[in-house]
């Protein structure tokens, strides 16, 4: 169950990773038109229309590298968790092979009956 819910966090990482990489080059490329836009503004109210595109622009690059952020910390703390689970079940593993700790002593035993050697 842990296990799975690991994988299911580790593949939504993956995947916003795999978005925000994918937007990289379309938003270069946006930058560069807008930019371009900005420059060549033949009035005030173009140039404030240019700055607001670059505004939201950077706003949603914004928006996806805190997803990413959101993403890889859960993606920690999920392993994390799992790391601690893995330990606990190995110390009580290894306490319940250990026992209490007393080490064995030995005791006489008849056998068939017979006197103790």
């Amino acid at each position: 169950m842990r296990w799975q819910a690991s994988v299911d966090t580790f593949k939504h990482t993956m995947e916003v990773q795999s978005r925000i990489v994918s937007d990289i080059q379309a938003d270069e490329a946006t930058l560069s038109a807008l930019v371009g836009q900005s420059q060549g503004a033949a009035g005030a109210l173009q140039g404030i229309q240019s700055t607001n595109q670059l505004l939201a622009l950077q706003s949603r690059q914004l928006g996806s590298t805190q997803a990413l952020l959101s993403a890889n910390a859960r993606a920690q703390a999920t392993e994390a968790m799992r790391r601690a689970e893995v330990e606990e079940a190995a110390r009580a593993e290894w306490q319940r092979f250990w026992g209490s700790g007393a080490s064995y002593t030995p005791a006489s035993v008849q056998v068939f009956g017979g006197a103790p050697p």
